[in-house]
């Protein structure tokens, strides 16, 4: 009868821990995939087929105390991790940068289902300079110009939440942590720490600023990005898809500088305005040059100078890239992202 209540015991002490190891794992911000080393301060690595991605709150002191570069992944889906295009943007940034710390960002826990099987997922993990992270935007934004914002909900409400969630999160990583950040059509072409410029955004034309690649460091980055965070809650519009993105990077920016207009590189309170070729060489109006094997030359010519090339992935998802084609984006990506493009099947 004694051996019986000891057992019965038992076994309602192993029910009781595994309901409360449950609903831990279910309400906990944390996780428990790491992967990869940066430099000197090591990163558990951890290679099984695991389930979930770490809060990036998780690794301040990590993002503090090194060169950054951001990805945001905004799309809320447990099925839709990563397509081949990002993940060659974000190889290009891992290989041209070796010594910095590319941080893929979800804005969910992002369930890596067949990890071991998510051939993206898998070539990145080859660069030990990649990892993932995810956020949870009402604590990442306490203490920030956004907290209030962000509980308020104009947000969620937002007609483009996809889209100005990104541009959102840009301006909180940049705030928090300083460093770069790129859209995931960027394909890196050069070295980051060899652009050396404390603050800067791309000219897409004369008249706009584009946010798809945007760098902020240090005291002077953090006022900035602080700049437009004031502007967003001032002027947040969540019908209009490029308002609080593109145009309000060119608002803050113009009074900032108080300019009119962009010609040329320019510079001004610590921040300075690429030329377009930089960054934008091949404008969205011409996206379809990058699929031509016609106008390999032309890419050529007008990437050549360029420290980023943008893919304009708004116009040019749907277009299919036959991979052994003579298209000046072919010499692209198997020069910046070999890997990725090596794993291609015939398109891309």
């Amino acid at each position: 009868m004694k051996s019986f209540s000891i057992l019965l015991l038992c076994g309602v002490l192993f029910i009781v821990m595994l309901i409360y190891n449950i609903q831990y794992l279910k309400n906990s911000d944390y996780s428990i995939i790491d992967i990869g080393k940066f430099e000197e301060i090591e990163i558990e690595e951890e290679k099984e087929d695991l389930r979930f991605v770490k809060n990036i709150e998780s690794s301040s002191t990590l993002l503090l105390n090194g060169e950054n570069v951001f990805f945001v992944e905004t799309q809320n889906s447990t099925q839709h991790i990563l397509n081949d295009r990002q993940a060659c943007s974000i190889e290009s940034a891992a290989l041209m940068n070796p010594n910095a710390l590319i941080i893929v960002t979800f804005v969910t826990p992002k369930h890596f289902v067949d990890l071991n099987e998510t051939r993206a997922i898998e070539i990145l993990r080859q660069y030990s300079n990649i990892i993932f992270r995810f956020v949870n935007l009402k604590s990442f934004s306490k203490n920030t110009p956004l907290e209030n914002w962000i509980k308020s909900g104009k947000l969620s409400n937002s007609k483009f939440v996809v889209s100005h969630t990104s541009d959102v999160l840009r301006y909180l990583l940049l705030y928090k942590y300083s460093g770069l950040y790129l859209d995931t059509d960027v394909i890196v072409t050069y070295p980051y720490g060899r652009i050396n410029i404390e603050n800067y955004a791309c000219a897409e034309s004369h008249k706009f600023l584009n946010g798809a690649i945007l760098k902020l460091t240090g005291e002077s980055g953090r006022q900035i990005a602080e700049s437009f965070m004031q502007d967003l809650i001032a002027n947040f519009d969540g019908n209009v898809w490029g308002k609080n993105g593109p145009e309000l990077l060119t608002r803050v920016i113009k009074k900032m500088c108080n300019i009119s207009y962009f010609n040329s590189t320019q510079k001004c309170k610590n921040f300075t305005i690429l030329e377009t070729e930089k960054c934008y060489g091949i404008g969205w109006e011409e996206w379809v040059k990058f699929f031509e094997p016609h106008k390999l030359d032309s890419v050529r010519r007008h990437t050549k100078n360029s420290y980023y090339v943008h893919l304009w992935n708004k116009f040019s998802k749907t277009r299919k890239l036959e991979k052994n084609s003579t298209a000046g984006l072919n010499e692209i990506l198997r020069k910046f992202c070999p890997r990725v493009y090596k794993s291609l099947d015939n398109f891309f």
